[in-house]
C-alpha cells in the first residue's frame, strides 16, 4: 500500500539543522530534496563535507530501513566500479534515530554521504556507450546482490512487479477512459504472454528503482560518460531478479526515437555483466511494460492526494508516451531486439530461487 500523505514528514530545513547539531553533533546548511513519501535534505558542513538526511514517513517500517542499511554496508564490501551510499552514524553511533513531528508522529532518521555526480537525466545526450554503461553498473549490482538475504526482504511492495494484478483495482484512478483501456490492455497482454514464464524467471534482492535521477554520472579519463553512482535504494525488494533491467530500461526509453533501440543497449549493458537466461530473455519487454504501467498508475492516485507535490508527476508524462508508442510492438518484435543485442542459447533456464 503506498504511504498515507498524513503520515509524510513535513520539517523545515530549520528543523533539520537543529536536528543534525543534536543528534549527529555536526553545524551544517541544510537544502531540501525532492521526494516521493519521505524526505530528504542535502547537508553541507563549513569545512565543505556532504551528507543526505533521510527522512521517513511516519508508516515506514523501521525493518525495511535496516534492510537497506544491511544492503548498502553489503554493497560497501564489494568492490564495485560506481558508488553506492554509505551511512553515517549518529554521535551514539545508531545507524537509525527517530524524531517527533509536529504532529506528533514519530520518523525514522538516517544519514548518508553525499555521492557527488550528475543525474542520468540530465547527463543528455544519453549515447549507446552510457546507456550500455547503465547496464553494466545494474548488471554489476545484481550480481553483488544475489547471495544477500534479509528477514524484511519480502516486503509487500506496490513497485514490486511481482504485484502486477493490482494494477486492475487502480484502473479507476487514471483519468480518462482511452488511457484505462490503454493500460488495461498491456495487463492482459501481459497475462496471456508473460505470466506464464514468472515461475521460471530468477528472483534476488534488487534495486528496483533504476530511475534516471537515483542514477550519477560522472565523465572518465576520456572524457566518455559513466555511471559513477547509484542512490536511494528505499524500493529495495526480492523478486524478479529481470526487474531490475526492466525498470533500468523502461526510464531509459525517456524522450527517446528509438524506445526499443534505447532499451537494447541497457540491456546489452546489463547481460555483459551478469548475464540473462533465455526466459528473462522473453519475459524482459513485458515486465518493461509492467513497470511504465505501475508508474502512470501509482502517479495518477499520488497526485490525487498530494496535489502540490510536483516530484510525483516527474515522469509521468514521459512513461504515458511511451505506453502509447510502444502499444502497437509485440512481444515477439520486442524479444527479436532483446535477442539480437543479448545472445542467449535458446533454451529455458531453470529457475534461480524461490517464488
Amino acid at each position: 500500500m503506498a504511504p498515507d500523505p498524513s503520515t509524510r514528514p513535513a520539517f523545515s530545513e530549520e528543523d533539520v539543522r537543529r536536528l543534525v547539531r543534536r543528534r549527529y553533533d555536526l553545524d551544517v546548511r541544510a537544502r531540501a530534496l525532492p521526494g516521493y513519501s519521505d524526505q530528504n535534505f542535502r547537508l553541507r558542513t563549513e569545512e565543505g563535507k556532504e551528507y543526505v538526511l533521510k527522512i521517513a514517513h511516519a508508516a515506514e517500517d523501521p525493518a525495511a530501513l535496516a534492510f537497506q542499511q544491511a544492503a548498502l554496508a553489503h554493497l560497501a564490501a564489494r568492490r564495485l566500479p560506481f558508488r553506492t551510499p554509505r551511512v553515517r552514524p549518529t554521535r551514539t553511533g545508531a545507524l537509525l534515530t527517530t524524531v517527533s513531528g509536529a504532529s506528533g508522529l514519530r520518523h525514522s532518521v538516517w544519514m548518508v554521504a553525499f555521492l557527488p555526480g550528475r543525474p542520468f537525466a540530465e547527463a543528455t545526450p544519453h549515447a549507446p556507450a552510457l546507456l550500455r554503461s547503465l547496464g553494466r553498473a545494474f548488471g554489476l549490482l545484481d550480481e553483488a546482490l544475489e547471495p544477500f538475504t534479509h528477514p524484511a526482504m519480502r516486503r509487500t511492495l506496490v513497485w514490486d512487479l511481482r504485484r502486477y494484478a493490482g494494477l486492475y483495482d487502480r484502473l479507476g484512478d487514471l483519468p480518462t477512459p482511452a488511457r484505462r483501456t490503454l493500460v488495461e490492455g498491456y495487463l492482459r497482454r501481459f497475462e496471456a504472454g508473460v505470466a506464464p514464464l514468472l515461475p521460471s524467471l530468477r528472483q534476488s534482492v534488487i534495486h528496483n528503482d533504476g530511475n534516471d535521477y537515483n542514477v550519477l554520472v560522472a565523465a572518465g579519463p576520456s572524457g566518455e560518460k559513466t555511471v559513477s553512482g547509484l542512490i536511494d535504494f528505499g524500493d529495495m525488494v526480492r523478486t524478479y531478479t529481470a526487474a531490475e533491467l526492466a525498470v533500468a530500461a523502461a526510464y531509459a526509453m525517456f524522450d527517446r526515437d528509438d524506445l526499443l533501440g534505447a532499451a537494447a543497449h541497457v540491456a546489452a549493458g546489463y547481460h555483459a555483466a551478469y548475464p540473462l537466461t533465455e526466459v528473462e530473455l522473453r519475459a524482459l519487454f513485458g515486465l518493461i511494460t509492467m513497470r511504465l504501467c505501475t508508474s502512470v498508475c501509482l502517479s495518477a492516485r499520488a497526485r490525487r492526494q498530494a496535489p502540490d507535490n510536483a516530484y510525483l508527476g516527474v515522469s509521468e508524462a514521459a512513461a504515458w508516451d511511451a505506453l502509447e508508442r510502444l502499444a502497437s510492438v509485440s512481444f515477439a518484435e520486442a524479444e527479436d531486439v532483446f535477442r539480437r543485442a543479448c545472445p542467449v542459447p535458446k533454451r529455458t533456464s531453470p529457475p534461480r530461487g524461490d517464488a
